[in-house]
């Protein structure tokens, strides 16, 4: 089969379509068999291709299809929109099939054939797994899957060279997360993973390395927050292993820590009277009795533990008399009679 380029226009006498060149040195071309009603003026827009037979039509007028069978169609549109080649035929429905030779790849360009935008090639030579694009509805999600004979099929991204992965909102203009190569020779890699009903969604190390921890970094002098729906509810726990530890390290010298949580409990009994004051939270703060002299203090927490806390209790003005009470909604302390008495308290629990 020869392809000839520079089509004039063509001739339709006797049952037979003949194509003419617009180069006088190029040969013609007749197609023989059964013609079907068309009209094409001028440059030959489309050609439609069959066992059985052979339609044409021109300009924007639109493809003629007869018969039981399936074709291709190319088609020519005016001013301002694109040609198009589309599938028909008399089923309802018809798809497309492209193919290379050997492992020649499908090379999608732009700008006269001067810009590569997409490639399809052919993977190991005996493909059996491929992706597929999947639009959707309004409401829905338009998606990228992997498909084929095999049970479970992974999808894989690369860059070139160092180059990231981004992924961006708002038409492109906004970067939400960028994933970017680390030392150059990494082996160790993050993995995220679901969880069942119940169970515990997992970000984790993975790589060759027998222990490779995880770097939380904030930029300047923020802070990395981790908090559970929004902060507002839920508790965060750290565990460390069976026969490890738990540490939490504040870094370079000059570093702190502090332990808080979102409401400030109150003094409901003993030192409470005017001149009191509690700064902190639940799990740790400080508290100042009343200006007249107490010898007791009922700190009152603004949500009550399940379990009693450990509670650690100590005087700033003078040391405590006796023991301190922590239960689940109050820690009770008891000290010499003092005026704005000052002490301070730190409770783990849950």
């Amino acid at each position: 089969m020869k392809t000839i380029l520079g089509l004039a226009g063509f001739c339709l006498a006797g049952g037979l379509l003949t194509l003419v060149t617009a180069d006088a040195q190029l040969p013609q071309v007749t197609v023989v068999g059964p013609v079907t009603a068309g009209h094409c003026v001028g440059f030959l827009s489309t050609l439609q291709l069959a066992d059985n037979g052979v339609v044409c039509t021109g300009g924007a007028f639109p493809v003629i299809s007869t018969g039981g069978f399936n074709n291709i169609s190319l088609n020519g549109e005016p001013t301002g929109l694109s040609p198009a080649i589309q599938a028909s035929g008399g089923d309802a429905s018809v798809g497309m099939n492209f193919n290379t030779k050997g492992g020649g790849a499908y090379a999608f360009l732009t700008n006269n054939f001067a810009n590569t935008e997409f490639v399809i090639a052919q993977g190991s030579g005996n493909d059996v797994n491929h992706l597929t694009i999947l639009g959707q509805a309004a409401g829905q999600i338009p998606a990228i899957g992997a498909f084929g004979s095999d049970t479970n099929i992974p999808i894989a991204f690369t860059t070139k060279g160092t180059g990231a992965y981004t992924f961006q909102s708002n038409n492109f203009g906004n970067t939400e997360f960028t994933i970017a190569q680390g030392t150059g020779n990494d082996v160790n890699h993050l993995q995220i993973s679901g969880a069942a009903t119940t169970g515990l969604s997992t970000m984790q190390v993975v790589g060759s390395d027998a222990n490779s921890g995880i770097l939380l970094v904030a930029k300047g002098a923020a802070v990395v927050t981790v908090a559970a729906t929004g902060g507002n509810n839920g508790g965060i726990n750290i565990n460390g292993g069976t026969s490890g530890a738990s540490t939490i390290n504040v870094g370079a010298t000059g570093g702190h820590t502090n332990i808080t949580s979102n409401a400030t409990p109150s003094l409901t009994a003993g030192c409470n009277g005017a001149g009191s004051s509690v700064s902190g939270s639940d799990s740790s703060g400080t508290v100042t009795g009343q200006t007249a002299a107490a010898t007791t203090c009922t700190l009152t927490f603004a949500t009550a533990y399940g379990t009693t806390p450990n509670c650690v209790v100590s005087g700033q003005n003078s040391p405590l008399t006796g023991a301190f009470t922590p239960s689940t909604a109050t820690l009770v302390v008891n000290f010499a009679s003092t005026a704005n008495y000052k002490w301070s308290y730190v409770c783990f629990g849950t």
